[in-house]
């Protein structure tokens, strides 16, 4: 029988498994707080004794569910996995007043504690108080955020998608310009992203389901609130080495309600990209409308609701193809202007074999050539997003919930989505993605202290991207920053992924006495699908504009005549074959991960509570397919046998345990004061995309790649080197013209890459720790202090191991121009191990990293028409080498591969400073006595987000390519390894960039229509002072002024860049120049 790869037992055999758990499990006691809340208090007679047997109702009431409950012997109750929304509690106990508590709000994943006094009964009294919970959550152990329904319906935030309120948070940074977010110094890679409860990542590249390339999965008028966790959460929450997003999504409610709205934003009222504006650049025109609606009621009133929510996005946002301007000819003159003197830098005599005339028509033709591929080309980004949701209370102990997301991204040369590039218009595609989940969740109350929760989740996110042509590629490398005709290397992606998740959860809890015991499983079974091969279209680069020139076919013009290298004065040609799947590229395999935890929450103490965890995590890993490796290829064979050992398996990483502790002491027993400690062990999850290459991508297995280089004089034989622009074949991949079958020509042979994992490749493991003090200054506002300190250890990074050690004697010296040496270092020149192959790249799980936070927070909770929250984040990142790319490099990532800790440095992710406020006001304009000014201001209410933070830390590159005399194995890198292009003299990331400063602004105008509706007309500004917040910056800090070299000594002198670090980009996904939107709503 077949076994699923990664685990032990079949396909029938699993699912067996998996449903006995869920029957063992589902009768027995849970807590989710994944999409949930809790609500508890202690009720007291008026002399403050504790009053047990007092039977408490907990009631919702949008939607009338009541939950009742007993205090127990210490006068306690607990309300477990509530919907969070607004709640009231009545007390009840003989000889005493009635007491109903309104106004309480129970947030995600957080605790509403609410203490009841009671009061001696007067006839039937009923005593009614209006008060919300405690602002400092007592028993809170773990550094968490809300961002609550408030903040994500009124806060202005950039293209409306709701994950990027998590900017607000401590500790909180981006990741890089596309959208992923840091967490404490860790890549965004290891993040967890949750709706109500379930998952909703992508495995494949380590991102929220649909990544950052679309506009949003999830409309944010679906989202009623969610909580961000920082550090040291729960042990229910994993599969996260950086932070958790646990989100909820909206229900209906015993009232119909819902909202319509349409958002729009046009060039004309926005600011120009700085950068573009100072080089002479048009404002790039552009338009983006959103528009939709939800709205939720009852089916039946207290029993069913439903919910709809729809959400649709037109962007047009036409961009411009152009050099970058670099070439210059002797005059100054710019590769793109009229007059510009291509003599200067293409030889007439050379290209037209001494024919002057030809030679000046295949230049100027060359040229032409490549200025019709630039210029405007029209692009959209059209996205959909459809959510269903039903809410059936079964009866007092028994509710259901089902629900569907649907959502679909099409965006026409959506591949490259800048305002102006350097990639044609050719080089660029279609990019499509669709993502969609089904939910199904069962909560049950066997006894009032138990609860129980089950989850199953069916979801897929398939993404694809096709070219605009046909290969091969052309790149422009060194002289002509232009990426010429053809697809790009790695199109067409007819599947990238095309993902199914399978997910099983059961989470429940037990109280008892002093102590809350929750314990569960999660398991996610992913498919993955991949069908794209990598520079199968074939791939030339050429390195100056003459060569270019020599080779491109012109009508009515024949090439140079340059005997056996005519039309192959390319510097490399690169195509790769897939042997195995059908020449196109296919990848199947699955990954399992299951994922157990137990936890107590210990009431020691009426004013200490500890937290005792234990998480255990285990990813069933794919293993290579062994029959492959009974005729492995020629070159696979001249490996060592410990990396062909290494091919044929993958470690399976089994010793996750991660124990968790936390512990809050409310310092003075009056709830106002509370100090919080905690530690944790955190793993982070490898991403299916590193799977995929240490599997497939060894090209010696199921892929053939080859690198080849035209003949070494016009007399050399040719070989197989094809002639500039032909390929071997094109691959069946749907291109127009695919041969049925594309293999490589028999006898061929040229220089390849291999990639693997170390035997000892584990995850990467966290450890987490914090102290923070809070305090209650009011009923309504805290303030606190926090120190948060992470320590991260097995983190990835890629390494070329094909590189024999520095001979004796072999160094490179580089010396300022006054002779000075600077440094003196190994300098690699001896050729490579396993002559067969170019690169071997390794996954090692070698990079370490500590981060240190202080941070400072004053919140005010919404009350009396206002919300405040500010923070302060002073910060250090530190590690040796550690980033975000998921699939396996093509170089290594260090500088020196056998001195891994000569990178240990600041991060990539270090920025030491940020401060964050957001604020929303609804003044109460309703007061003013002047009744014309009272027409006018009322219903005027205002909200925004200041952001301040320092630049990243910087690498200090150096422009160096190594002359031929220095028989260097890479001649990319000053040191010859082809890793790392810093200067090694200096450390690592010792520059920083510039930081930013914006304020997004909101003002809303709203006109009431009768009772319960009312339209809403508002103004948005992204950046409303138009700061020129820089996101790209020259990267040489040093060029090369000369070269020598005596024996296997090398010299090198260099000079300062003076443009270093001058900006050259200053918008990214997340901020960019000042932006304005209009927007009407319709709500009843």
């Amino acid at each position: 029988m077949t076994r699923l790869p990664g685990t032990c037992v079949s396909p029938r055999g699993f699912l067996r498994l998996v449903l006995g758990m869920v029957v063992l499990l589902a009768g027995l006691p849970a807590l989710a707080q994944l999409g949930s809340g809790q609500l508890e208090g202690v009720v007291m007679d008026p002399s403050g004794a504790v009053v047990p047997g007092a039977r408490v109702v907990v009631r919702n009431v949008d939607t009338g569910q009541e939950r009742e409950l007993t205090t127990n012997e210490l006068g306690r109750y607990r309300a477990l996995n509530l919907r969070p929304g607004q709640y009231e509690v009545t007390v009840e106990q003989a000889g005493f007043a009635t007491v109903k508590r309104d106004g309480i709000v129970v947030e995600v994943g957080s605790t509403a504690t609410v203490n009841i006094p009671l009061e001696v009964a007067r006839a039937q009294e009923v005593v009614t108080v209006t008060e919300g919970a405690l602002i400092v959550e007592p028993e809170r152990t773990e550094y968490t955020a809300i961002v609550s329904e408030l903040s994500v319906e009124n806060l202005p935030i950039n293209g409306r998608r709701w994950e990027n309120f998590v900017l607000l948070t401590p500790t909180v940074q981006p990741d890089g310009n596309f959208g992923l977010v840091s967490y404490r110094g860790i890549s965004g890679l290891y993040n967890n992203n949750t709706i109500d409860g379930a998952d909703n990542n992508q495995a494949f590249f380590s991102e929220a389901r649909g990544r950052t390339r679309v506009s949003y999965t999830v409309s944010q008028a679906a989202i009623k609130e969610f909580q961000v966790g920082i550090s040291n959460y729960s042990a229910e929450f994993g599969r996260a080495a950086g932070g958790t997003v646990n989100a909820v999504t909206k229900s209906g409610t015993n009232t119909f309600h819902g909202e319509g709205f349409y958002f729009v934003r046009d060039d004309a009222f926005n600011a120009a990209e700085p950068i573009s504006k100072a080089e002479g650049f048009e404002k790039q025109p552009e338009r983006r409308q959103q528009f939709g609606f939800s709205m939720g009621g009852p089916v039946k009133e207290d029993k069913l609701f439903w919910f709809l929510n729809y959400d649709q996005q037109h962007r047009n946002f036409p961009g411009i193809a152009i050099t970058e301007l670099t070439v210059r000819d002797s005059a100054g003159r710019l590769f793109t202007d009229p007059n510009f003197n291509v003599a200067d830098i293409c030889s007439f005599s050379t290209v037209g074999d001494g024919n002057l005339a030809q030679g000046q028509a295949r230049c100027e033709g060359a040229r032409q050539a490549l200025l019709n591929e630039l210029g405007p080309f029209g692009r959209k980004g059209l996205n959909n997003v459809a959510l269903g949701k039903l809410d059936w209370t079964i009866n007092p102990r028994h509710s259901f919930s089902a629900q569907y997301n649907f959502h679909k991204w099409r965006s026409p040369n959506g591949i490259q989505t800048q305002d102006r590039t350097n990639d044609t218009p050719l080089a660029n595609g279609f990019d499509g993605v669709r993502t969609d989940f089904v939910l199904l969740r069962l909560t049950s109350l066997p006894t009032t202290n138990t609860v129980n929760e089950f989850r199953f989740q069916i979801g897929r996110d398939k993404e694809i991207q096709r070219p605009n042509a046909p290969g091969p590629s052309t790149t422009h490398n060194n002289q002509l920053d232009i990426d010429g005709g053809g697809m790009r290397d790695f199109l067409p992606r007819i599947a990238f992924p095309n993902e199914k998740r399978y997910q099983w959860q059961d989470n429940f809890s037990y109280i008892r006495g002093r102590h809350l015991l929750r314990f569960g499983f999660d398991i996610n079974y992913v498919r993955e699908l991949q069908i794209n091969l990598f520079r199968g279209g074939g791939v030339y680069n050429y390195n100056s504009f003459q060569n270019f020139a020599r080779d491109v076919p012109l009508t009515g013009l024949a090439p140079e005549n340059d005997g056996t290298r005519t039309g192959r004065h390319y510097t490399d040609f690169r195509q790769a074959f897939d042997l195995e799947t059908g020449g196109i590229g296919r990848i199947v395999f699955t990954t399992t991960d299951w994922n157990f935890f137990v936890q107590d929450t210990w009431k020691l103490h009426p004013h200490l509570t500890l937290n005792l965890g234990l998480r255990y995590e285990y990813t069933g890993l794919p293993q290579p397919d062994q029959s492959i490796f009974g005729s492995p290829s020629a070159a696979f064979l001249t490996l060592s046998p410990e990396l062909q050992a290494e091919a044929q398996r993958m470690n399976q990483d089994k010793n996750n345990f991660g124990p968790r502790i936390g512990l809050a002491w409310d310092i003075f027993g009056r709830q106002k004061t509370v100090l919080r400690a905690g530690y944790g062990m955190f793993y982070g999850r490898t991403s299916n995309s590193a799977l995929a290459a240490g599997l497939f991508e060894n090209n010696t297995i199921t892929r053939f790649s080859i690198r080849l280089f035209p003949p070494s004089s016009s007399t050399a034989p040719p070989g197989a080197r094809p002639q500039y622009p032909n390929t071997f074949c094109t691959p069946p991949l749907g291109t127009p013209g695919a041969d049925s079958v594309c293999t490589p020509p028999a006898g061929i042979s040229g220089a390849t890459t291999f990639a693997d994992f170390t035997p000892d490749y584990v995850r990467p493991l966290i450890h987490m720790g914090e102290l923070e003090l809070q305090h209650s200054l009011t009923k309504d506002m805290s303030v606190s202090a926090s120190y948060l300190v992470s320590r991260g250890n097995r983190l990835p990074i890629f390494i070329d191991i094909n590189l024999n050690a520095p001979a004796p004697g072999d160094t490179v010296t580089f010396l300022d121009t006054a002779g000075n040496p600077l440094g003196t270092f190994p300098f690699y020149a001896t050729g490579r191990p396993f002559s067969a192959f170019a690169e071997v790249i390794q996954s090692q799980s070698v990079v370490n990293s500590w981060y240190h936070a202080f941070v400072l927070r004053f919140n005010r909770r919404f009350s009396q028409g206002l919300q405040f929250d500010a923070h302060f984040t002073a910060s250090k990142a530190l590690d040796n080498g550690q980033g975000s790319t998921t699939f396996f490099a093509f170089f290594s990532q260090v500088a020196d591969p056998r001195d891994v800790q000569r990178d240990y440095s600041e991060s990539d992710f270090d920025i030491r400073k940020k401060f964050v406020a957001h604020f929303y006001w609804d003044p109460p304009f309703e007061r003013i006595e002047n009744e014309t000014a009272r027409k006018i201001l009322e219903g005027f209410i205002f909200s925004g987000i200041l952001t301040l933070r320092d630049g990243r830390a910087f690498n200090t590159a150096h422009d160096f390519f190594a002359p031929s005399s220095f028989g260097a194995t890479s001649r990319f890198t000053p040191n010859g390894t082809g890793g790392n292009d810093r200067a090694l003299w200096l450390s690592r990331n010792t520059a920083t960039t510039t930081g930013l400063a914006t304020f997004d602004f909101r003002v809303t105008k709203e006109f009431r229509w009768g009772e319960s509706k009312k339209i809403v007309f508002l103004w948005e500004a992204f950046n409303l002072f138009n700061r020129s917040n820089f996101t790209g910056f020259e990267g040489d800090a040093f060029e090369t002024v000369s070269t020598s070299r005596a024996g296997g000594a090398r010299f090198v002198v260099v000079e300062p860049n003076p443009d270093f670090l001058s900006p050259n980009a200053a918008s990214s996904t997340l901020s960019g120049p000042r932006e304005m939107q209009f927007g009407f709503k319709f709500i009843w």
